[in-house]
């Protein structure tokens, strides 16, 4: 492994293995001048950090967005310079200059019923709108949620001021705004919480985006994240309706540790049925646009490794989030990867991608992957 500090990429793994830190002057600043996090899905920071004013995203040269993730032991800060510049220091030295992603536009505008639109719809890097429909998972109600997740938690306390579900007339309406005044958007992303009736978690789904195709400019694609439905027929109306792409993510390859770090969707769905569902969207949606996904630190990287191996020769593109240990999530203390497994992980992950032209999901990349900068080529 030889980390390049002039390459944005090498940057972002190490960022994400180990974590930045913020002084009390930086953050106040950021507070002033970037998006703050409305915090959907989950969060990866300390209660004792002041978590309403942090933004999501740190941006670095080249479009490379990064999340922001603080752990005050890290050898990496961002400081602001004596010319007003921020700066991402390794120690006591300047490596690179750094900014956050900018606050959308609509985020204060209003709907037609006076919720804020940033309470419905937030940008995932810096070209995708997101949209959340259902913050809350079913399998937290009987104790076998991810346990790496933290959503439940989130959307209780420093969450709980954004809508829980999204109305397909709210989401038309709140893509709408965006649209008008994000003119960037190339993009639009679709999850939610994990239903306990895997069909109708699906259907809520396609209520929304049928809504939301409405209002959207020509040229958007669209994106789903979903558990996996029951009923096949589902994916041909998830295709029919709009959707470009689509990601199941089984989060862990190996079969004993899916089972144990994931007990929810073992339970509702099951090891083996994912990858039947993976090759029945691979029948509907075609080849390169359907997305297995991992959470890279969460298995041995022989395993994970294996993983990403086996999914690209199925045709299923490996779509990677690197693991961090969110407060309040059942791995709260468990230990990032390193930065050596990450760089082994990246490596296989180029391999596929250059091997069978695989693309990433979104435009720009996102705050915990590195899928956008292996097919970038800053791992080649």
């Amino acid at each position: 492994m030889k980390i390049d500090y002039s390459n944005q990429g090498h940057l972002k793994l190490r960022l994400l293995s180990e974590g930045v830190n913020l002084d009390a002057k930086t953050r106040q600043e950021v507070g002033k001048r970037y998006a703050e996090n409305r915090y959907p899905y989950g969060r990866s920071n300390k209660e004792s950090v002041n978590l309403l004013g942090l933004p999501s995203e740190i941006l670095l040269p080249n479009d490379v967005v990064v999340g922001v993730h603080i752990r005050e032991k890290s050898p990496w800060s961002i400081r602001i310079n004596r010319s007003r510049e921020m700066m991402l220091c390794l120690k006591d030295k300047s490596i690179s200059s750094v900014s956050f992603s900018p606050r959308p536009g609509f985020f204060d505008k209003e709907l037609p019923d006076g919720t804020l639109c940033q309470r419905v719809a937030v940008m995932y890097g810096l070209y995708s709108l997101s949209l959340f429909n259902r913050g809350w998972c079913d399998y937290f109600f009987i104790g076998k949620q991810c346990k790496f997740c933290s959503l439940n938690p989130t959307r209780d306390d420093v969450g709980k001021g954004n809508v829980t579900t999204i109305l397909p007339e709210v989401g038309r309406e709140a893509a709408k705004i965006a649209f008008m005044h994000e003119l960037k958007i190339k993009h639009v992303d679709y999850c939610a919480g994990a239903h306990k009736n895997n069909d109708l978690g699906v259907k809520l789904q396609i209520d929304l985006i049928r809504e939301v195709k409405k209002v959207s400019p020509l040229g958007i694609r669209h994106h789903i994240l979903t558990i996996p439905p029951d009923d096949w027929k589902l994916l041909v109306d998830l295709h029919k309706v709009g959707i470009d792409t689509i990601a199941f993510n089984i989060e862990v390859y190996d079969r004993k540790l899916f089972s144990v770090i994931c007990p929810g969707k073992e339970k509702i769905y099951g090891y083996d049925r994912y990858f039947e569902a993976l090759q029945q969207a691979k029948e509907v949606f075609g080849f390169r646009n359907v997305y297995c996904g991992f959470v890279g630190g969460l298995e041995p990287i022989e395993s994970i490794v294996k993983g990403i191996v086996d999914v690209a020769q199925r045709g299923f593109t490996p779509a990677i989030n690197i693991f961090h240990a969110d407060p309040e999530s059942v791995f709260m203390r468990r230990p990032h990867p390193s930065t050596e497994y990450v760089w082994e992980m990246v490596q296989a992950q180029t391999a596929m991608y250059r091997k069978y032209k695989f693309y990433p999901i979104f435009p720009g990349g996102t705050r915990n992957s590195l899928d956008t900068e292996v097919y970038r080529g800053f791992f080649s």
